[in-house]
């Protein structure tokens, strides 16, 4: 892939993650930027219990995580983020 390919995976890649960033704030879905040092991301569920996601494991993936204090969190890298807002957070 060329210069120009790859520059234009880039461009529809930040597009259509700050679609996914507006539809989240519109249903009223805070969202969080990780940007730390640390190997895992922490959730922590309802029910007190913590999900680990190893930052190693997500080097080379580009999306979001979503997450819903009842379920386990979600890597989403799509098109279109509506039906997994349907499935996570039932908005």
């Amino acid at each position: 892939m060329g210069e120009s390919g790859w520059n234009e995976v880039v461009a529809d890649n930040e597009y259509y993650g700050a679609e996914a960033m507006d539809s989240l704030e519109k249903r009223g879905i805070h969202s969080k930027f990780f940007n730390s040092n640390k190997r895992f991301y922490k959730f922590i569920r309802k029910d007190k219990s913590i999900y680990c996601v190893d930052k190693q494991k997500m080097i080379d993936k580009w999306g979001l995580i979503l997450f819903s204090t009842d379920k386990n969190p979600v890597f989403w890298s799509s098109t279109s983020i509506d039906d997994a807002i349907k499935d996570i957070y039932n908005r």
